[in-house]
């Protein structure tokens, strides 16, 4: 639920700013959305290297041969496309991207979910919460996405 509430935060500031400032930065909503992005998946990235690193370790699907360096690696990708998700004029490619990174760890939430894993001590939401909480960020890609074409 983290994730969510800081894609929502940052996006409303970042649309409450660019209405009173005009800043060079913030054009239009897209924008504000690619910027909640940025700050969201920088939120997921540090889990990937804190005390909640194992919790993410334990929702790695059991076909993945090495769940240590799945979390490790998808992390870094975090960090980076977040770095990425910076420079306007890459930020669409990067959010497709995006979509089809959601789309592939989506897996490790349905083992969370089938499991009830717990992830910082609290027990993960059921699949269909999560799942729609996917295709709110799956959706939030899309849209930075879309604004190249």
């Amino acid at each position: 639920m983290a994730p969510l509430i800081c894609l929502i935060v940052v996006t409303v500031l970042c649309e409450i700013v660019r209405h009173l400032v005009h800043s060079g930065y913030v054009h239009d909503f897209a924008d504000s959305v690619r910027l909640g992005l940025a700050a969201m998946f920088v939120l997921t990235g540090i889990a990937h290297f804190n005390k909640m690193k194992d919790d993410l370790v334990r929702m790695v699907p059991d076909w993945i041969p090495n769940p240590s360096a799945a979390v490790f690696v998808t992390g870094i990708v975090e960090f980076a496309g977040a770095g990425l998700l910076l420079i306007r004029g890459i930020a669409p490619y990067v959010a497709a991207g995006f979509v089809a990174f959601l789309l592939a760890i989506f897996p490790a939430n349905v083992k969370a979910a089938q499991t009830g894993a717990k992830i910082g001590g609290r027990k993960v939401m059921g699949i269909v919460p999560r799942g729609l909480i996917q295709l709110i960020f799956i959706a939030a890609c899309a849209l930075v996405a879309a604004r190249h074409y």
